[in-house]
């Protein structure tokens, strides 16, 4: 404060801009669960989240319905997006999103391929074991958006919602069809 009671008052306004999201953040706990629970199914919902948080952030014409849904065409440019937002930021991060995209669509299109082994029984083996594997790729691509989003562990998306619940709810629905499925095909001697 001035000793001058007619001086301009004077403060120490401190600008700041603040950052907004360039992709969905969500805790490593939240994600697992989710795509595990619907069977892989939050993976499309994940994949719109983060094109419309990107197109919202950027401007960029994309279609984030459409990436979304078709998401092994679009997964390795979103995993370069991260990337170059982690390396623009002066950061870095050992999270190899190039191996990780392709990985990713391979073991896509195995899933696609599945249904064509041999009994329904190592099909679901397979397919277990994908979802896992798919469940990890995710992992490692969902830790370098909370890194680049400065909120490492996911804090501001880790609560479950209502709609989580019911998504929750359908997919253990789907997890009780294939168990049944299973052991009827086993009655019947198809296994």
């Amino acid at each position: 404060m001035s000793a001058n009671p007619y001086a301009t008052p004077q403060s120490a306004l401190e600008v700041t801009q603040e950052d907004e999201s360039a992709f969905f953040v969500v805790s490593i706990t939240k994600l697992a669960i989710m795509f595990i629970m619907t069977s892989g199914l939050y993976y499309v919902y994940w994949s719109y989240k983060n094109w419309k948080i990107y197109k919202d952030s950027t401007g960029a014409s994309i279609w984030p319905g459409a990436r979304g849904l078709f998401n092994i065409f679009f997964v390795y440019v979103l995993f370069q997006r991260i990337n170059q937002g982690i390396e623009h930021s002066g950061r870095h991060l050992a999270w190899f999103p190039k191996f990780r995209a392709i990985a990713l669509i391979g073991l896509t299109l195995i899933g696609m391929g599945q249904g064509l082994l041999a009994g329904f029984g190592l099909s679901a083996a397979v397919s277990l074991v994908l979802l896992c594997a798919e469940t990890y790729l995710l992992i490692g691509a969902q830790r370098a958006i909370n890194y680049l989003e400065d909120d490492s562990r996911g804090e501001s998306n880790a609560r479950f919602t209502l709609l989580n619940y019911a998504w929750m709810l359908l997919g253990l629905c789907l997890w009780g069809f294939s168990v049944i499925t299973l052991m009827g095909m086993r009655d019947l001697g198809i296994l």
